[in-house]
């Protein structure tokens, strides 16, 4: 699962690792703080395969620019952090259609950050279209997934999808 802008990172990625690069800054086209969502990714060390790398926000990259153009600039790069074992849950609705094929509904209902379009927009879509068809017998079942985890490598969509292939 990747969107236009994890698709040009992790091209951007794979030309700077196959030219011999010693690590990556991407700088994200919104001002908002990046993350790195893929296969092989790790967003706790910025490990994204074979060398380091770290994205910024485009505040922080146009901050960089200027610092660059101003001429040589020197820094030092220090990611920290630390990890947890947590539990996630998918949250699951299924409204019984007139036919047991199934339509899904689908968004993610964590956010690596505050606001209401990571991704608090598409859960109440997904709720508002749940208490509608609630409220009728549509003619596919439909089932309406909140998924867990989407910001580590959509762990929560996988285990749902793992467990409903053959429907």
């Amino acid at each position: 699962i990747m969107s236009w802008l994890v698709e040009e990172e992790r091209r951007a990625y794979d030309a700077a690792a196959a030219a011999g690069a010693a690590g990556i800054i991407s700088v994200f086209p919104f001002d908002i703080t990046p993350y790195l969502c893929y296969d092989g990714t790790n967003p706790f060390t910025g490990r994204m395969g074979s060398i380091p790398g770290v994205g910024l926000k485009k505040s922080e990259g146009e901050a960089l620019q200027e610092l660059l153009s101003a001429g040589e600039a020197r820094a030092v790069l220090t990611l920290t952090g630390h990890t947890r074992s947590a539990l996630t849950r998918n949250i699951i609705s299924l409204v019984p259609g007139e036919s047991d094929r199934i339509l899904q509904v689908a968004c993610h209902h964590d956010s690596m950050w505050s606001g209401a379009t990571e991704d608090t927009a598409g859960v109440a879509a997904v709720l508002a279209l749940a208490k509608k068809y609630a409220a009728v017998k549509p003619k596919l079942t439909l089932a309406f997934v909140l998924d867990a985890a989407e910001c580590l490598v959509v762990i929560g969509s996988r285990a749902y999808i793992g467990r409903h292939v053959d429907e």
